[in-house]
């Protein structure tokens, strides 16, 4: 009996980005992805090709990439291999987790599985066909692919309404132009065949509505209708603070003061749609040893009566800061200044945390609503939401369908010093007799004394009956007296509290306050004093020192009056300061004398900064780091006598414990969340009309990011 004929096996591909698709070719695979993928606004790549890690933004360049270093993957003379998981977190796209709780793996994994070494040309073509979508769906998939151009044009590019509809105008004219010409080809060649070109079906038809490519959403409102049923899009919602009448030429007219809160629910609902978010609530990054890496390995969590008993709670980072989108030396600066609240997920693992997709916008406000009607009114609709996750059975939320309960809670709130008083209720720092939140330490007691046990600690007893003291007749003088102006929202909360739930931004408080203010006087001393090197000198070595390409920004050169000027700043930037902070030892080092007692002071802060700004820490570590902090400042008081401590450097005593307490602080830094302004402010500037540019930005935001 002859043996059977053995048909080679083809191995079939599945879209690494959405499961859905299935070919037994790369190059049809690497065609979906130009077609379906590549016009969503976030789209990234990874090629994975026999363990390639190149990432790409841009599908051109990632097919001239596979063109370039894979042309026998794409002619299917070999196997591609695709590896995306044994690589370094860095190299990893999160989009690819998307696949993996895709309802579609499993089928497309049986359909693997299915196809064995007996399995005949014809099965395998029949298990691919019946993978690929219906024609419906190929129509809805194409429309959904245009909407998804007009948006990446629109958002991505940063432009104008205006510009997108000229633009889309202009798109459809070529494609007029060149369909109209294929058409009048294609007759031609059918022609010269003797095929009437009348017999074929919905020939002129398809030609027709091909030339129409934006045909349903070509207007603005068609546009947002399919946005918002189609692509889940969560609109920003105007709520009312109150309003105001005045005159103008045109007589009696009201005005409405309003801000825009994006629902907090709604955010959540759409996040546990997406398959890596679900990955990463469902994985705890909790560290196994004694290192602390994020706030799931501090006290805080520890003891939290939520999150130790639930570590599959949503943990809410709050952060709130103000920015302005106009001309900070124009005349309409504090008219546009704008109040700006954001939120991530301390669930999400610190490395993912730290990108800008992964910071979510909640509200906007002018910051002239937010003095007027306070920071609370823009809070309440947030607070009321997060009540509901609170509760004991949690807030219900459909994941893949399916109903489920999830609990949550505020873990921190993180802003820069002005920011964190206003939404802790603590009196701003030039008009309160004790400027720490964390303790009750006067202006003359922070200049002696530099450890935190001799310090009373705020603490929620307190808070609460220091808030009480405020309904009397004396609110304005116990207002000043304690520090604390009224009883934050924010404390409403079940789990949380303002007196435990600040942490320090070290940002602000390291990189925009202590290291400028010691540098500044270091440099003066070393200059004026004991002339070790002059100005030009050090300006020099900034200039042609090697920093290296992985210092995004490089110090600037300081000039004298910067020098001379009676402020404690440098004109540096936060990341300018940290970079010339690392470098300084090696840029003047050797100009220095290595017993110079002002010198070693510079040191110790050095070091302080790099346990500071580290990614772990230790209960050792910790006590290590507030030795060099009592050092750092007793040593600073002895050499700059005329010099006063200022509030930034007294906040450096509490560090170990807020550490200890939070984790590593550069895991709550502001850094990243201010880099989160820069869309706002450069959309901003594109779009040139500031009437109601609150309510223009969300929505832009919300297009992109919703």
């Amino acid at each position: 009996m002859a043996a059977a004929l053995q048909l080679p096996r083809r191995q079939l591909h599945s879209c690494w980005l959405c499961d859905s698709f299935v070919s037994s070719s790369f190059s049809d695979i690497v065609r979906h992805i130009g077609s379906i993928h590549s016009h969503y606004p976030n789209f990234r790549v990874s090629c994975g090709i026999c363990g390639c890690v190149a990432q790409f933004h841009n599908f051109v360049t990632y097919k001239s990439h596979l063109y370039k270093n894979h042309l026998a993957v794409l002619k299917g003379q070999s196997e591609p291999h695709l590896s995306f998981f044994n690589s370094l977190p860095s190299q990893v796209n999160e989009d690819h987790w998307e696949a993996r709780h895709d309802d579609n793996t499993e089928q497309i994994f049986e359909i693997q599985c299915s196809i064995n070494e007996d399995s005949d040309d014809d099965e395998i073509e029949e298990h691919i066909f019946n993978s690929q979508p219906l024609e419906d769906d190929d129509d809805e998939a194409t429309k959904k692919s245009k909407a998804l151009f007009i948006l990446k044009t629109s958002e991505v590019r940063k432009l104008t309404l205006t510009a997108v509809n000229n633009i889309l105008g202009d798109v459809q004219q070529l494609i007029e132009v060149a369909l109209t010409d294929a058409q009048k080809k294609t007759q031609r060649s059918l022609m010269s065949c003797g095929i009437d070109v009348s017999i074929v079906p919905d020939f002129e038809a398809n030609f027709t509505s091909a030339m129409k490519p934006f045909d349903g959403i070509d207007t603005e409102y068609l546009q947002m209708k399919y946005f918002k049923e189609t692509l889940g899009l969560i609109e920003p919602r105007e709520i009312i603070l109150g309003s105001s009448v005045f005159f103008n030429s045109s007589g009696l007219k009201r005005n409405f003061d309003k801000f825009y809160y994006v629902p907090f629910k709604a955010t959540i609902q759409s996040l546990m749609n997406s398959a890596f978010l679900l990955d990463q609530i469902s994985s705890p990054h909790s560290s196994n040893d004694y290192i602390m890496e994020d706030y799931c390995d501090g006290d805080q969590f520890h003891t939290h009566p939520l999150f130790s008993c639930d570590p599959y709670s949503l943990q809410v980072i709050l952060y709130y800061d103000d920015m302005e989108v106009v001309n900070p030396l124009g005349s309409n600066t504090k008219t546009h200044k704008l109040g700006m609240f954001y939120f991530t997920l301390g669930n999400i693992h610190p490395y993912y945390r730290s990108t800008v997709r992964h910071i979510y916008l909640l509200s906007i406000a002018y910051t002239l609503d937010i003095e007027k009607y306070g920071i609370d009114e823009i809070l309440k609709p947030f607070m009321n939401e997060i009540k509901e996750f609170e509760e004991d059975c949690g807030c219900e939320i459909s994941v893949n369908g399916f109903s489920q309960y999830l609990r949550g809670s505020l873990s921190v709130c993180c802003a820069d010093n002005l920011a964190s008083q206003l939404l802790g209720g603590f009196k701003a720092l030039n008009a309160a007799l004790r400027k720490c939140r964390w303790c009750m330490g006067t202006q003359s007691l922070i200049q002696t004394e530099f450890r935190e046990q001799y310090f009373l600690r705020r603490d929620r007893n307190s808070y609460k009956k220091h808030c009480q003291y405020l309904d009397g007749p004396l609110h304005d003088h116990l207002s000043t007296t304690y520090g604390i102006s009224r009883n934050s929202i924010l404390n409403s909360s079940k789990y949380f509290h303002c007196a435990d739930g600040l942490p320090p931004d070290c940002m602000h408080d390291v990189l925009e306050g202590v290291l400028p203010y010691t540098v500044k006087l270091l440099l003066l001393t070393f200059i004026q004093h004991k002339h070790y090197f002059t100005l030009e000198e050090f300006n020099d070595r900034i200039c042609y020192f090697p920093f290296g390409a992985c210092e995004s920004e490089k110090p600037a050169t300081i000039s004298s009056t910067s020098l001379m000027s009676s402020d404690k700043s440098l004109r540096q930037s936060a990341t300018e300061m940290w970079c010339l902070g690392r470098y300084l030892p090696l840029l003047i080092g050797d100009l220095v004398s290595e017993d110079d007692e002002h010198w070693s002071n510079m040191l110790t802060l050095c070091e302080i900064v790099d346990n500071i700004f580290g990614p772990k820490c230790s209960s050792k570590s910790l006590d290590h780091l507030d030795h060099l902090i009592r050092l750092f400042l007793t040593q600073f008081k002895t050499l700059y006598p005329d010099q006063s401590i200022i509030p930034k450097m007294h906040y450096l005593i509490h560090y170990p414990s807020c550490m200890r307490r939070f984790g590593p602080l550069s895991r709550h830094w502001c850094m990243r969340f201010e880099a989160k302004n820069n869309y706002f402010k450069e959309m901003a500037h594109v779009i040139g009309n500031y009437k109601n540019i609150a309510k223009t930005l969300s929505l832009r935001h919300q297009l992109i990011h919703g």
